[in-house]
């Protein structure tokens, strides 16, 4: 394989690094077919210094084994980049870089940083590319629930569309991972996994069965493929494999589907209660001016505040997260260079 570093600088600042298979001149064939990875150098030498992001993509051990595992992927299965099976090839790409992460440095991170991949691109650690757990703090386009798929509505699959969602849904296999290997309740549909299988199960299965999918397989191929690699390999796995994918919409309980989902026991968690309804006049902005104001009393809650009136009100899918203001005698809240609230 191939690695090419300091690639396109100038070109989205370099803050990149994809896989590609490229022709190569040979002196006794006309041509061999090279995998290649490329790295970019970020944009801490190419942007702007005051609102940089990201380090050279080599600094990042999880990026460079995402960035392999799509070569594995194109000698094996070969999902198409595109459309679900694209989302499939991403998405097994990140569980290999994340979990070779965690297999190198096992005792390195905190239980938070383990589900992030790219998370030391920065020098003060305060981005990642991917959480394996929550994408929409990272990309708001994200998707980790089936039912909202890109579908391009009869486009072509190009770039503008994101091949039609090959990094967007991309968040549906990642949280179904999460869930089957560490356990947890999906944040949409409420289902539950509550005996995850553990990195080194997880590892083996989706090595075993991502690497045997058919070029355009589906999510719920996919499920269905883990389902019955867990009943013939490890019967003991097999509800949190089911419940995982159950929980992102990809299977049903429902033996038409498979005689095997159909034995499936999955913990619904009614969601938290609603935040209280939050104000409508400027009261919650009074004294603020222009920009996010943190909700004291509400605290999963803030506010865009423009002229003393609210002009926009946010709240946490997770009420367990929180609004970070700045401190505690200033309630606006903190944002990041690209515009997203921060949270704690």
């Amino acid at each position: 394989m191939r690695v090419v570093v300091h690639d396109n600088p100038g070109n989205n600042n370099g803050d990149n690094a994809h896989y590609t298979t490229i022709q190569m001149p040979s002196w006794i064939f006309f041509h061999v077919t090279n995998d290649q990875v490329s790295v970019g150098d970020g944009d801490l030498w190419w942007g702007d210094k005051s609102v940089f992001h990201w380090l050279p993509l080599s600094v990042a051990f999880d990026v460079m084994a995402h960035e392999v595992a799509h070569g594995v992927t194109a000698h094996t299965s070969n999902l198409k980049y595109e459309y679900e099976s694209g989302a499939l090839n991403e998405s097994f790409s990140d569980v290999m870089g994340i979990s070779a992460d965690q297999w190198l440095f096992p005792g390195l991170h905190t239980n938070k940083e383990k589900q992030l991949i790219g998370e030391r691109l920065t020098i003060k650690r305060d981005k990642a590319m991917r959480d394996m757990i929550d994408p929409l703090p990272f990309d708001p386009r994200n998707r980790s629930h089936y039912s909202t798929h890109h579908d391009c509505k009869g486009e072509t699959p190009n770039a503008g569309n994101d091949l039609c969602g090959v990094h967007f849904d991309s968040g549906i296999g990642n949280r179904a991972w999460s869930l089957m290997t560490l356990g947890g309740t999906h944040q949409t549909s409420g289902i539950s996994v509550t005996s995850p299988i553990g990195w080194e199960k997880s590892r083996t299965l989706w090595y075993e069965t991502f690497t045997r999918l058919s070029p355009q397989a589906t999510f719920r191929e996919a499920a269905l493929k883990q389902l019955t690699w867990a009943w013939q390999n490890d019967p003991g796995s097999m509800n949190a494999v089911g419940c995982a994918w159950f929980a992102v919409g990809a299977l049903t309980i429902d033996a038409t589907i498979s005689p095997l989902a159909a034995t499936l026991v999955c913990p619904l968690i009614p969601p938290s209660p609603a935040p209280p309804a939050p104000p409508t006049t400027s009261s919650a902005c009074a004294g603020h001016g222009n920009g996010w104001t943190c909700d004291p009393g509400a605290r999963s809650t803030a506010y865009a505040c423009n002229g003393g009136a609210v002009a926009v009100t946010v709240s946490c899918a997770d009420l367990e997260q929180h609004c970070k203001p700045r401190s505690a005698s200033d309630p606006t809240a903190n944002v990041d260079a690209s515009g997203i609230l921060e949270r704690e």
